[in-house]
């Protein structure tokens, strides 16, 4: 997993601001991109009553569903909309956002939204601590979470080991890379203090 997000902190962006300003667009699941299993999934999330005929082959059932399914999420995006005024950065992002969409969108209380033309997290809900969601919607694009989040994780009555096991360690990785990069720094520090009192010595010699 990419290390890129690990200092990413938060934006506070006024999304309504922004979408009025063209600074932010929706972006919509690549439904025709998804394998058939994953566009019945997205057609259950979104109500969608999906048969296939008998006579249907499965490329045509396919091709049917995902423009289905496409026009669905166009003609109602609030699974896709941002609803609190924060961005999180996704530096290191080399995927495709559209294929992620629709897992980050009903896997999580986030959303990917373009602003200035890059791909950010955005949260769908609020009123609680969503941190292990921002978490795993950072996990699910090959991304580590940042510090910000993985550092304070809040403990929920009920949470299942096994169901957040790759977020949880996801974030321990987070936690023992700032590590090494804080003892790194404060190596790099007592060198620097060295070398500068060697200067003074030389000075007062």
């Amino acid at each position: 997993m990419r290390n890129d997000t690990i200092n990413a902190q938060p934006i506070e962006i006024d999304w309504a601001d922004a979408f009025s300003a063209e600074r932010a667009e929706i972006i919509y699941p690549a439904v025709a991109e998804l394998a058939l299993a994953d566009i019945e999934e997205l057609a259950c999330d979104l109500g969608l009553g999906i048969e296939r005929a008998e006579d249907e082959d499965e490329d045509d059932y396919t091709a049917r569903i995902a423009e289905e399914v496409q026009e669905q999420c166009s003609e109602e995006p609030s699974s896709f909309e941002p609803q609190m005024n924060y961005a999180y950065p996704l530096p290191g992002l080399e995927k495709n956002p559209e294929l992620y969409q629709n897992e980050i969108a009903f896997a999580t209380s986030c959303c990917l939204v373009m602003l200035d033309d890059e791909p950010v997290l955005a949260l769908t809900g609020g009123g609680m601590d969503l941190s292990w969601d921002i978490c795993q919607a950072y996990t699910i694009l090959g991304l580590l979470p940042p510090l910000h989040f993985a550092s304070n994780l809040p403990k929920m009555m009920g949470m299942s080991y096994l169901e957040n096991r790759k977020t949880l360690e996801a974030c321990q990785r987070t936690a023992e890379i700032a590590v090494r990069w804080a003892q790194n720094a404060v190596a790099g520090l007592n060198r620097l203090e060295m070398d500068l009192k060697a200067n003074d010595a030389k000075k007062s010699a």
